[in-house]
This record gives C-alpha cells, sequence and structure tokens, in this order.
C-alpha cells in the first residue's frame, strides 16, 4: 500500500472523474471523495426529462454508487458528508481511521 493519500472534496461529474483519473495515474493511492449529497454521481443532462415527467424514476438519474466505484475503481467515497473542518480555506483536516493529516483545497473561498 502506498503512503499517498488524494483527497477529493466533491462528487457529481468533476469529483468522479477526479477520482478516477487519480487512480489511471496511480493504482496504489488512496483515494477518498467526499460528497456532501446523498449521491456520489448522477446525469446531469437526464434533469430536463425528469423534471418535464418524461423520466419517472429518480433512480434512473444515478450513474454511479460508492459501491460501483469502490469495484471499479478502488474508490472509498463517503457520501452525506461535509468536508471535515469546512472553514472555507485550505487547511489541516483529518481524514481517515489512522488520524493522518491530509491537507484539503476548499472551494468554498471562491463562492460568494
Amino acid at each position: 500500500m502506498s503512503n499517498k493519500r488524494v483527497v477529493i472534496v466533491g462528487g457529481a461529474a468533476g469529483g468522479a472523474s477526479a477520482a478516477a483519473r487519480a487512480r489511471r495515474l496511480c493504482e496504489r493511492c488512496e483515494i477518498i471523495v467526499f460528497e456532501r449529497g446523498p449521491h456520489v454521481s448522477f446525469a446531469n443532462c437526464r434533469l430536463p426529462y425528469f423534471v418535464g415527467g418524461e423520466i419517472v424514476e429518480q433512480d434512473s438519474l444515478l450513474l454511479q454508487t460508492p459501491e460501483t466505484l469502490r469495484a471499479r475503481f478502488n474508490l472509498d467515497v463517503r457520501v452525506s458528508t461535509d468536508r471535515p473542518g469546512n472553514g472555507g480555506t485550505t487547511q489541516a483536516s483529518r481524514v481517515g481511521r489512522n488520524r493522518r493529516r491530509s491537507a484539503v483545497a476548499s472551494d468554498d473561498a471562491t463562492r460568494s
């Protein structure tokens, strides 16, 4: 096991793509994805059809689940979880089972 850890804040298309790319670049890295919402990956392009009633099952919008991402890419995906120490700036946050510190960059400071 590598001592490198990659922490990705946010799932959806960008976070899931970044995690998959990180896995291709480093097969031995520990990759953790934090997603605030209940789903890590869903089809944004299908949302208008869901709102318009053409797609009735909400589950048909889901592309990946934490389980499928673990099986396919060996990712640790944590949904319904805010990033630890959510303070709006780059900071050290406690992450993982062994409580090692990892730097986590926040994009909250860019939102106004």
